[in-house]
């Protein structure tokens, strides 16, 4: 056998998988490789028709830290993950999913930060992007750091990449786990009911390579499924500013923040509205920090809107232009100022 069992597991791996016989061989033999010996992995297979019972059958046979729980119907990720996560021993949680490679020092560096921050209780880390031959796709995507830094941004985005992800098991458990009501963004949903009261954190390291394919979740959720992630921010949004959210009216503002793709003129004159609104809010109750990503993130969102404008519409790419020098301009003339006033205390002093 490759692996023993361990009686006092530190890391429970947790992972749920329907119909993933495509990479699960070598994603488990990432997860396999891990410098951290001390860890078990439960594998719900979600009533996969495949060949996933094989593959975890012959891998379990073989490393006995492995413990298989089936499905014998489909029950989506999200009950999956609850019947998982009750049945993890350890106290820390490692996610991972059943297309990612893993890198052979994930879980010692994030056991090792757990162990040295324990009020954090979730933290998860850079990667990058793969295709479905394992060739990259992109330079390493960093994710926000600093636990304030992450409470605001989990407002507009999702920056904990969810098979990266090691938390805490008891305060997610007391947090209620994975929403039910939420078969897609289980993650994004969980990590904002819980940023008020939590620490959360991300490694800068790339510590998981995410593989980009046609079966994947996020490619296959579909207009429901968007409209299932979009309910999150809607809630959270319609709580910090005092206005009425639905998926349908946040759609707007979350899509120019993101800036994944190209929007309507409309929309990004009503994202850009509603970002104005959470701005005048953010100055009363964030850090200067805050306020100022906040500017950059918003100015470049235009910005990308006007480079997908650019050859369609050189009106529209030189609108948005300006209106991205708009949010960059006021910071620029308060610091001018600043340095004005200080330079005239220096002269009478």
């Amino acid at each position: 056998m490759s692996g023993n069992r361990p009686e006092h597991p530190e890391i429970s791996v947790l992972m749920a998988v329907r119909d993933g016989d495509a990479f699960l061989p070598e994603t488990l033999a990432s997860l396999q490789a891990q410098t951290e010996r001390n860890f078990e992995m439960i594998v719900v297979d979600d009533g996969s028709r495949d060949g996933t019972p094989q593959i975890l059958h012959a891998a379990a046979a073989h490393d006995a830290r492995i413990r298989v729980l089936r499905n014998d119907a489909g029950i989506g990720v999200t009950e999956s993950l609850n019947r998982g996560l009750a049945a993890c021993r350890a106290p820390l949680v490692a996610r991972a999913d059943a297309d990612d490679l893993h890198h052979p020092e994930r879980l010692a560096a994030e056991l090792a930060f757990m162990r040295a921050t324990p009020d954090v209780n979730v933290v998860s880390c850079a990667f990058g992007r793969i295709n479905a031959s394992g060739q990259p796709l992109a330079k390493t995507t960093s994710l926000v750091t600093g636990s304030e830094m992450i409470r605001f941004e989990m407002l507009l985005s999702n920056c904990l990449l969810h098979p990266g992800v090691m938390f805490r098991a008891d305060a997610v458990r007391a947090a209620g786990g994975y929403d039910p009501a939420f078969p897609n963004a289980q993650d994004s949903e969980l990590w904002a009911r819980m940023r008020m009261t939590s620490r959360m954190e991300n490694l800068p390291q790339e510590l998981v390579r995410y593989r980009v394919h046609p079966r994947s979740v996020t490619r296959r959720r579909g207009s429901e499924g968007e409209r299932i992630s979009l309910k999150v921010p809607a809630r959270e949004l319609s709580a910090y500013l005092d206005v009425n959210f639905t998926p349908e009216s946040v759609r707007p503002m979350v899509r120019l923040y993101q800036g994944h793709e190209a929007l309507v003129f409309e929309d990004v004159i009503a994202g850009e509205r509603d970002l104005r609104s959470l701005l005048q809010v953010a100055r009363r109750r964030e850090s200067p920090a805050i306020v100022s990503y906040l500017r950059q993130r918003t100015a470049n969102a235009l910005l990308r809107q006007a480079e997908f404008s650019g050859s369609t519409s050189l009106a529209r790419a030189r609108h948005y232009t300006a209106a991205s020098l708009s949010w960059q301009m006021r910071r620029f003339v308060l610091v001018r100022l600043a340095s004005m006033y200080l330079g005239k205390r220096r002269t009478t002093a």
